[in-house]
């Protein structure tokens, strides 16, 4: 079963034009292994569980990783372009969504949109689902298709990326109080600001669903880009505090606002605005609109935004 998958993996069907790509990809479309070593990566951090794929944000930002190692930033993609039409691989099948009869073709879906108007999830073949799940049979699917899809020169900083991915996941499952890392994946981690980052982002951003707690905007582009960052209440560096209690979901016009204290939250979790937002000049009435009102709560109340937190950024930072 694993020579069967380990061939078939390097047979996948592939855009090979030379004036698309270049040797980093050995002149061939990278999407569909980048999406099948993002896959693995989630599988191994414990964030895919079941044999059920979906083209959810941790996934998007997974692949958009190995991405940006390969192309210079100008250079864009989407995940919809290998998911569906891995389907034609028989690496997986698609399924649609509840009341779907007539979903669109694989190959005509170009977005997320599209992708996730028509389709819930896609299931891997059976074989190859059991053969991701096991670690060893995992890291010889992982090495061949680095090795078969990727240039010598870049296969290290895949690799790389690999980990990126697999510590970021555990480390959201961590913070939602849902996993374990040992002290040295701990200290890898808090070192490591992009697994750091990458990883409060995971956990903090969906507690608020997407929107910003202060404004109560949520934008979603078809390609599963946010308008909100995950923003610390406390700076990280102050206090080395990554608890999701330190955490806020904001757009970034108020988290500009709230790091220059133009915007706080009382200790009944209201909105409060600078004085100094109202001075000569300044155009902000959507802003200031928002003294005292409630701002929005995490789905968990576990993680409802610290008393001391907020209480030092009033202290600190907030200018009356």
């Amino acid at each position: 079963m694993l020579s069967y998958w380990k061939h078939k993996l390097t047979k996948l069907r592939t855009d090979k034009n030379p004036k698309r790509w270049d040797a980093l990809t050995t002149h061939q479309a990278p999407h569909k292994p980048i999406l099948l070593l993002a896959i693995m990566d989630l599988m191994e951090a414990g964030r895919i569980t079941e044999n059920r794929i979906e083209p959810s944000l941790e996934l998007v930002d997974a692949f958009t990783g190995y991405w940006r190692k390969l192309f210079p930033v100008g250079k864009t993609s989407t995940m919809a372009y290998p998911f569906p039409r891995l389907q034609t691989d028989g690496v997986l099948a698609l399924i649609p969504l509840q009341g779907i009869t007539q979903p669109i073709p694989p190959g005509k879906i170009h977005s997320l949109h599209k992708l996730q108007s028509c389709y819930s999830h896609a299931c891997l073949d059976d074989n190859l689902y059991v053969l991701m799940q096991g670690a060893e049979s995992r890291e010889i699917l992982r090495t061949d298709l680095i090795s078969h899809y990727f240039a010598e020169v870049i296969r290290a900083e895949i690799q790389g990326e690999s980990r990126v991915n697999r510590l970021s996941a555990q480390y959201t499952h961590y913070l939602l109080d849902k996993g374990t890392l040992t002290p040295d994946e701990i200290k890898e981690v808090t070192v490591t600001r992009i697994v750091r980052d990458r990883g409060f982002r995971g956990a903090l951003l969906p507690e608020y669903d997407h929107r910003c707690a202060i404004c109560k905007v949520r934008v979603r582009t078809p390609e599963e880009h946010h308008v909100v960052d995950a923003a610390h209440i406390v700076p990280f560096a102050e206090t080395r505090n990554n608890n999701l209690t330190n955490g806020l979901s904001l757009c970034k016009l108020c988290h500009w606002a709230f790091d220059e204290g133009m915007l706080g939250i009382d200790k009944n979790h209201k909105i409060l605005v600078s004085s100094h937002m109202r001075a000569a000049g300044n155009s902000a009435a959507h802003l200031i609109g928002l003294e005292h009102r409630p701002i929005v709560e995490p789905v968990h109340a576990l993680y409802t935004p610290g008393g001391e937190n907020l209480a030092w950024h009033r202290r600190e930072v907030f200018v009356r």
